[in-house]
């Protein structure tokens, strides 16, 4: 007669006891949003650093335009033993290109202007308004150069205020960490800024 044993029996499984599995959940709740933070964080700064890469750009054009306006301006010659007529002639270009530089300087200025940010974005906000202002202080130069060219050279500096203060603001809105690129557009700006953009021309 063939004895039957019951089958083995391992030992009784043990439920998760609440506390644990609260606890487990908590722990992955608490990692998901980790993640979610620094991929915000990253996607703000990538963003940001976008804004600025675009207006730095229309910045660098808008300081061409200047540089334009400033060479074509010193290059007017006016020897000392010029005569009546050719002072004229001096005046009438130092018009011509003053008023040429004005409308070249004010269309970069508009593409300045231009660019759209996200609007929480306030130091990349602040940095346009600050270099606009530059912007507007040169078209304002030049507009007065275009009716009374000695303006040109009289020292009624009213750009290099703006300048600081647009350095300071462009400056400050660069994400942190700095993306290098951006960083050394940045730098070659103010850097070449300082002789270029910073003043009006003096005699």
């Amino acid at each position: 007669m063939a004895l039957n044993y019951p089958p083995p029996v391992g030992p009784p499984r043990i439920a998760d006891p609440p506390r644990r599995r609260a606890a487990r959940v908590v722990f992955w709740v608490c990692i998901a949003m980790v993640a979610v933070g620094f991929i915000g964080l990253v996607g703000d700064w990538a963003t940001r650093t976008i804004e600025m890469t675009r207006l730095a750009g229309a910045i660098e054009r808008s300081e061409a335009a200047m540089t334009v306006a400033q060479e074509g301006i010193g290059a007017v010659d006016l020897p000392s033993d010029a005569t009546s007529a050719d002072k004229q002639a001096a005046v009438r270009e130092l018009e011509s290109v003053s008023a040429r530089g004005r409308d070249d300087v004010a269309a970069a200025g508009t593409g300045v202007a231009a660019l759209s940010f996200l609007p929480w974005h306030s130091e990349v906000l602040r940095a346009q308004a600050a270099y606009l202002d530059h912007n507007s202080a040169w078209v304002a130069y030049l507009d007065r150069g275009s009716t009374e060219p000695l303006t040109l050279f009289q020292d009624d500096n009213r750009i290099e205020p703006t300048w600081v203060a647009a350095e300071k603001w462009v400056r400050a809105a660069v994400p942190f960490p700095p993306f290098p690129p951006l960083a050394q557009r940045i730098d070659r700006i103010f850097e070449d800024g300082d002789s270029e953009s910073g003043d009006g021309l003096t005699a």
